[in-house]
């Protein structure tokens, strides 16, 4: 019975390992799609983004006139919906805005905005 056991969680875990392997596969053909090189797929998969970090914070302060880099709260690559995108998030009077930028293109892709509280 013993065996039998050892056997059932040895088979579990055989296939827990690929389906691992085989979602890890997948992520590095859509990355590999999406134009990183080979290495950059291992080391930095976001490494071919056309536009920087910097760039990205220029693009999305240009649609809050007075607010600062100082009101940018989150900014990261992420890849979403097919795309490396800069997800940010920034805080101005009263407002937060949510926004994702095409790390290629520069375009705005998300932009949302949600009144806060003062006391928030």
């Amino acid at each position: 019975m013993k065996k039998k056991y050892n056997l059932l969680i040895l088979a579990v875990c055989i296939c827990l390992l690929s389906a691992g392997s085989a979602f890890a596969g997948n992520n590095i053909t859509a990355l590999r799609e999406a134009g990183a090189a080979p290495m950059d797929v291992y080391n930095n998969p976001y490494g071919n983004a056309k536009i920087t970090p910097a760039q990205a914070k220029k693009i999305a302060l240009s649609r809050v006139p007075g607010a600062t880099e100082a009101n940018i709260v989150k900014l990261q690559l992420d890849y979403e919906h097919g795309r490396l995108v800069y997800e940010g998030k920034m805080y101005f009077k009263n407002v937060e805005y949510e926004f994702d930028i095409d790390a290629n293109t520069g375009d705005i892709v998300k932009w949302e905005m949600e009144m806060k509280d003062i006391l928030d």
